[in-house]
């Protein structure tokens, strides 16, 4: 078995054994366990595919990083879909290993997040407006301390 992902997002199979999962719940049958084992074993591999990714992350060119973050919204239309059909089973071991792939993958995107913003540009505040930020905390603070001697 090998990891079925195609630019990091989860393939149709995935989301077919997820549905027959659901329906195929009241069966307890042989099928049942085999996709129940399959799609965990799907979610552990998924799992440990981001968290290496999560490593090179630091490597990336701000554009690459962009578009890895471009892509990786449509993963997440994908786990909503596949969220609603795990929550509804009743096998632990699957939901313990999707909310795994799922927590890693909210990593891997605060990871991409942080590395586009660290090497954006820094825009200084000009003088004028850090004055009148701070002539408008003077006069918030001044008002303040006067309704507090009323009360």
């Amino acid at each position: 078995m090998h990891l079925q992902l195609t630019h990091s997002r989860p393939s149709f199979s995935i989301i077919l054994k997820a549905w027959l999962i659901e329906h195929l719940e009241r069966f307890e049958g042989k099928i049942y366990k085999w996709l129940v084992e399959d799609l965990t074993s799907i979610f552990d591999k998924s799992r440990l595919l981001y968290k290496a990714k999560i490593q090179y992350i630091q490597y990336l060119s701000i554009p690459s990083a962009e578009y890895k973050l471009l892509k990786l919204g449509k993963v997440f239309q994908d786990i909503e879909k596949l969220e609603s059909m795990v929550s509804d089973l009743k096998n632990d071991s699957l939901k313990q290993s999707f909310k795994g792939f799922i927590s890693v993958v909210y990593s891997y995107e605060a990871k991409l997040r942080i590395h586009i913003n660290s090497k954006s540009e820094i825009i200084p505040t000009p003088d004028y407006i850090k004055n009148q930020l701070s002539d408008m905390s003077k006069r918030s603070i001044g008002n303040s301390a006067i309704s507090n001697q009323l009360v």
